[in-house]
């Protein structure tokens, strides 16, 4: 949230293509990202790792990242290499994605 004002509100996508761009797009800024800080990046998501030795703890996170938006209902789904996960929460919105691409920064609404 860092150079956006105070009370300010990011604009939703509307619909699954403009969702999928806004998405694309983080990608692309994380991609563009100097490289002593991209490489402080990587080094701090490779080391994660240490934080919990429970090879499980990704999905458990999942799981209080949907309750914390008031999931009861968490449903996760493996397709080849991709990982769904869907629940009846308060949707996941813009700024959310990137404390899920980020979880060990956290983010504070």
């Amino acid at each position: 949230m860092e150079g956006i004002p105070e009370g300010a509100v990011v604009p939703e996508p509307e619909g699954e293509a403009a969702t999928e761009a806004a998405v694309e797009r983080l990608g692309r800024r994380f991609a563009r990202l100097d490289g002593q800080v991209r490489h402080a990046l990587r080094r701090t998501r490779d080391h994660a790792g240490n934080l919990s030795s429970d090879r499980l703890q990704g999905l458990s996170e999942i799981v209080q990242n949907a309750e914390d938006l008031g999931a009861t209902d968490v449903r996760i789904l493996t397709r080849g290499q991709e990982l769904l996960v869907a629940h009846n929460g308060s949707p996941v919105r813009l700024p959310d994605v990137l404390a899920l691409a980020m979880p060990w920064l956290g983010y504070v609404p």
